[in-house]
């Protein structure tokens, strides 16, 4: 099944105050963006994607509901 990949930039502001509202823990981060995996016309999961330094991407997968 083909899957598309929607790729938005997030401000590492808005992504830690959007994780303490939920309870989660949040560090302070470099460069921050979310990845959205669709099928089908459906958001399969979220990822936010944190790179400390160049080469170096950490990625977090988060239900569609929580971005």
């Amino acid at each position: 099944m083909p899957m598309e990949w929607r790729y938005e930039p997030l401000m590492p502001k808005e992504f830690i105050l959007g994780m303490k509202a939920r309870g989660h823990a949040a560090t302070v981060l470099n460069e921050v963006s979310v990845v959205t995996a669709i099928s089908n016309n459906k958001e399969i999961f979220s990822a936010v994607s944190e790179r400390r330094r160049p080469g170096n991407t950490s990625y977090l997968l988060l239900p569609t509901n929580c971005t």
